[in-house]
């Protein structure tokens, strides 16, 4: 499957909320906290700092995380933090803590508040909590029925659990601008998804706000509905130069918000595992565990073998590429676009009128990931 797609983007979250999202304290990067947290029954993400920038350090680190039998969820430059299912566990290290953060129990994060109608952006309580999936099904179908000339809702196709999967397309305009064959006329595509990966929900309650703006109000606060009128942006790299340095001002956009590309591993985080990453397919007959990395089994430079942060006593704690574990959260499948819900999402993107933009949300980081060609060519983002 060929695309060529203008921009593509992995945006954190934590960039994007602001009071209205949910509580930030759940999804904040780890910073010097309370390291005495040990609540009982729960995990707990625990950070690290490496003392020195040496690869005999985070070998150290990693060798002990495996005697925790503990996960390593991100190394960096100066930190290594680790999640512990049992929250008084420890790294046996002479290495200083200096941040934690517990896991919230579903009850904690899904306060029992009437959600109400749609309402106003400035006056809906709907993205103060998170939500399970069937209330994120119902949110879209009062998109569609209290803004029948801006929303429509388009079937995806289906996942490997046979839940739809549904994406809201958010446009003002003649509908007939979209299938005019005219380059100069076409109205620019732009895509955003939520949670590709099960667990960070946030990405979804993002999308899900992203597209309550782009239908409000503009007297509203944080309205965004003239972006369905013309989208301004600034020059940079990635766009044709202006002679003036102007600010681009680009034809009427149609939005495709994505809220949950991953519905039934959403699903399952929701009713057995919070921390569950990956889509729930069955892989094989013969593989004890499910599941494919969705980010992971996208076509472009697709690989079989992954470079992940593990301990190998063969070669004294180095990384190093080893075949694909299934039963790992990195697992990126047999073959490219193997997982039911990229194939839909990609055939999707594929019959879109000039798609300019591709945002993919996540959480857990601060930070903005530019393409793969941009990052290779050393190209100013």
């Amino acid at each position: 499957m060929s695309m060529s797609w203008r921009w593509f983007l992995v945006v954190s979250c934590a960039s994007l909320a602001h009071s209205q999202l949910p509580s930030p304290s759940t999804q904040a990067p780890l910073a010097a906290s309370n390291t005495n947290v040990d609540a009982d029954g729960l995990g707990i993400l625990r950070r690290y700092a490496l003392l020195r920038q040496a690869d005999r350090d985070v070998q150290d680190v990693l060798h002990a995380v495996e005697h925790a039998d503990a996960q390593v969820w991100q190394i960096g430059p100066s930190h290594v933090d680790v999640y512990f299912e049992r929250p008084k566990k420890r790294l046996d290290l002479p290495i200083p803590e200096v941040g934690a953060i517990p896991l919230n129990s579903i009850d904690d994060l899904y306060p029992n508040i009437a959600s109400g109608k749609l309402g106003s952006l400035a006056n809906s309580t709907y993205h103060s909590v998170y939500h399970p999936l069937y209330e994120i099904e119902e949110f879209m179908q009062e998109m569609a029925s209290a803004y029948p000339n801006l929303v429509d809702l388009i079937n995806l196709g289906h996942t490997s659990e046979a839940r739809e999967m549904l994406a809201m397309r958010i446009s003002r305009g003649d509908s007939e601008l979209r299938k005019s064959d005219g380059t100069a006329a076409k109205k620019t595509g732009f895509v955003i998804t939520g949670a590709q990966h099960a667990r960070e929900w946030i990405a979804t309650s993002t999308a899900l706000y992203l597209a309550h703006a782009l239908v409000a109000d503009a007297a509203e606060d944080f309205a965004l509905s003239s972006w369905l009128d013309y989208f301004v942006s600034e020059p940079c790299a990635m766009t044709i130069p202006v002679a003036d340095s102007q600010p681009l001002r680009r034809p009427m956009q149609d939005f495709y918000v994505i809220p949950v590309p991953n519905p039934d591993g959403y699903v399952y985080t929701w009713d057995s595992d919070r921390l569950w990453y990956k889509n729930r397919q069955n892989i094989g007959a013969a593989e004890t565990c499910v599941g494919i990395d969705m980010n992971r089994n996208w076509g472009y430079k697709w690989k079989a073998k992954s470079k992940l942060p593990s301990f190998s006593e063969s070669t004294n704690g180095s990384y190093e590429s080893t075949d694909a574990d299934p039963c790992s959260p990195w697992y990126p499948g047999h073959r490219p676009f193997e997982a039911p819900e990229v194939n839909n999402i990609a055939n999707f993107i594929t019959t879109l009128p000039s798609l300019k933009a591709f945002v993919d949300l996540r959480s857990y980081g601060q930070m903005r990931e530019p393409p793969f060609p941009r990052i290779w060519s050393g190209e100013k983002f």
